[in-house]
């Protein structure tokens, strides 16, 4: 397993990408690296992270097909007001487009627990979105979930 140590204000700098989503707050984390495959769906990748009463992150990839554009913009604004108004479980929930790739978007999601993240699957405004991916989406959906499995206290000058 691959540690990483990062903020959620500093990921959309440091990939190019330009905010579209909303942030309700943010903090440093340590995180282990939990992968699925492509092909797997967002249940099916809850399902095989390990259960956990610790905070969470979700990391997506979405390429977007061109003349879907605007029907995943709408959609994904919806949800990600409807996720950070409405579920106490996310501390954070927000998307961002790729300054270089168009259409690549990237979800940054920090979750409570896995008990919010799964509620976050059950909820209309997620569905909605989620029940699109098979014709607004140019390739499977490349998705993460990292937990924390330790913290480290590090030294800076």
């Amino acid at each position: 397993m691959k540690r990483i140590i990062f903020s959620a204000l500093l990921i959309p700098a440091l990939i190019g990408m330009t905010s579209c989503g909303f942030i309700t707050q943010s903090r440093s984390i340590t995180e282990t690296v939990t992968e699925n495959t492509p092909t797997e769906t967002a249940q099916e990748t809850v399902e095989s992270a390990p259960q956990t009463e610790q905070p969470l992150v979700v990391i997506a990839y979405l390429k977007v097909k061109p003349e879907d554009r605007q029907t995943f913009l709408d959609v994904a604004t919806r949800t990600a007001q409807a996720t950070n108004e409405k579920e106490p479980g996310a501390n954070t929930y927000i998307f961002y487009e790729d300054q270089n790739t168009p259409n690549l978007f990237f979800f940054f999601e920090e979750w409570q627990d896995q008990a919010s993240f799964e509620a976050h699957l059950e909820q209309p405004h997620t569905q909605e979105l989620t029940e699109q991916y098979a014709e607004i989406l140019a390739e499977p959906a490349d998705v993460k979930i990292y937990t924390i499995q330790g913290v480290e206290t590090i030294q800076v000058p």
